[in-house]
């Protein structure tokens, strides 16, 4: 295993899995889902789906997968009736809600979605990201996720708010769709002679001759809800992973200006050089055990 790239938290891997897919050359993630393959990724494109085209059967996979997160009482024999108006009709799932025989509760829980998915596209001139904020607001998807005490929680937030920086580069819900749907099909399930992507969670106790350590900016790493003295300790573990090279890197925007991580400091000048764009790059044995000695006391 030549080459790794290794990050603070998952939804950092979006840009890098692209990029490498663009480029053709290949990489598999470890102990990860691939971005677009991720629960929340799904559902929030679901809701753009349906709402791109209410009326179209082709939405019914989405409004399945949706319709009942977060819970509003569509079990097996509600679908089961949502199903059967439906085909009786000819008409999409989501239409079929209107005329369906549910109990009360279940069915102005189901018309409440039904309005939002079919109304917000066309309530005022929004941007793609816009939509998807919305509809993750007017469904109750991100307060349920917010409400959740499941450790993933702010991995998973953080997932939606990249899907939305994402969002932004796109004209249309389809385009992205489109986008999407391409990046999921060229997912390729062989797992040899590939760039591993994996978090420093995940890299303890494995080696790659090159790392790369990306978003080493204040906010990101460490994060603004982590504990410094835990997140030395991962800076320990990211530059020890490096048998020869560990390339660090942080931009200069990210959501708004960013400032480099206080650890690059911390790395005395003698064992690093300065490369491209001013990326810190630790290159010799001896250098990286210089460099990873800053950490030392923090292990």
């Amino acid at each position: 295993d030549d080459f790794a790239i290794l990050y603070r938290g998952n939804a950092l891997s979006r840009g890098y899995e692209e990029s490498l897919m663009r480029r053709r050359i290949p990489y598999a993630l470890i102990g990860d889902l691939a971005f677009y393959h991720r629960a929340e990724i799904k559902d929030a494109l679901a809701m753009l789906r349906l709402s791109a085209s209410p009326g179209d059967r082709q939405g019914d996979e989405a409004f399945r997968r949706i319709i009942n997160v977060p819970a509003r009482g569509f079990g097996t024999k509600a679908m089961q009736e949502v199903e059967a108006e439906a085909a009786f009709r000819q008409v999409p799932l989501l239409l079929a809600l209107e005329t369906a025989s549910l109990p009360p509760k279940t069915r102005s829980a189901g018309l409440a979605f039904a309005d939002a998915i079919r109304k917000l596209p066309h309530q005022g001139d929004h941007t793609v990201a816009d939509l998807i904020s919305l509809l993750l607001d007017a469904t109750g998807y991100r307060a349920l996720l917010r409400e959740s005490l499941a450790e993933s929680t702010q991995d998973r937030l953080d997932n939606l708010q990249e899907l939305i920086q994402l969002a932004g580069s796109f004209h249309s819900a389809r385009e992205l769709l489109d986008h999407a749907a391409l990046a999921t099909s060229s997912l390729d399930e062989e797992q040899t002679g590939r760039v591993r992507m994996l978090t420093l969670h995940r890299s303890k106790g494995l080696e790659f001759r090159h790392v790369f350590l990306p978003a080493w900016e204040d906010g990101v790493f460490p994060p603004a809800y982590g504990l410094i003295e835990e997140e030395r300790r991962l800076a320990y573990v990211a530059i020890t992973r490096g048998m020869r090279r560990v390339t660090i890197s942080h931009c200069a925007f990210r959501r708004g200006t960013a400032q480099p991580s206080p650890f690059l400091a911390d790395i005395p000048a003698r064992n690093r050089v300065t490369g491209l764009l001013r990326a810190p790059v630790i290159s010799r044995p001896d250098r990286l055990k210089g460099a990873a000695a800053a950490f030392t006391d923090h292990r």
